[in-house]
């Protein structure tokens, strides 16, 4: 079913599987059949649908019928499972903080090199745009930020 709604959805493992904050390799195990699962793994996966399709809403009926898809197979929830979420949220802030100053390096390395080349000429004071650029991405960046945020919300 977690591949059947994912493909309704038009969405890639790489797409639900950022957003549930897990790697894409162990959302393709689940959707084989070769993992079991846990319902909060569920959950963090119905609130990235949910995010991406409202209509599926709420997302406990949602998480309620991937339960029992699953059946007897569900896992059960860990001991652990505050202080998992605690370093899940770290590493996902991280890999996200990453990836942001990745692209802004790329970024203005790319545009220096083209004003250096003569390929481009910015208006204005030099780097006006690229800053202009840089300030666009960052915005993307934190719009991104916030989805995780409702995603993280929705499944809490």
């Amino acid at each position: 079913m977690l591949r059947t709604t994912r493909r309704a959805l038009g969405m890639t493992q790489e797409q639900v599987a950022l957003g549930a904050g897990m790697h894409r390799m162990h959302l393709d195990r689940l959707e084989s059949g070769k993992r079991r699962t846990r319902r909060s793994t569920l959950t963090r996966i119905a609130a990235v649908f949910v995010v991406q399709e409202p209509r599926l809403r709420p997302v406990g009926r949602l998480v309620a019928d991937l339960v029992a898809e699953v059946g007897p197979a569900l896992a059960e929830e860990s001991a652990n499972a505050e202080r998992v979420a605690r370093r899940r949220a770290l590493r996902t802030d991280r890999a996200y903080d990453r990836f942001e100053a990745k692209q802004q390096r790329a970024l203005w390395f790319l545009l220096r090199q083209r004003e250096r080349d003569g390929r481009w000429r910015p208006p204005g004071q030099p780097g006006q745009v690229g800053a202009a650029l840089l300030g666009l991405f960052a915005e993307r960046m934190r719009e991104a930020r916030q989805e995780r945020a409702e995603i993280d919300r929705q499944a809490g």
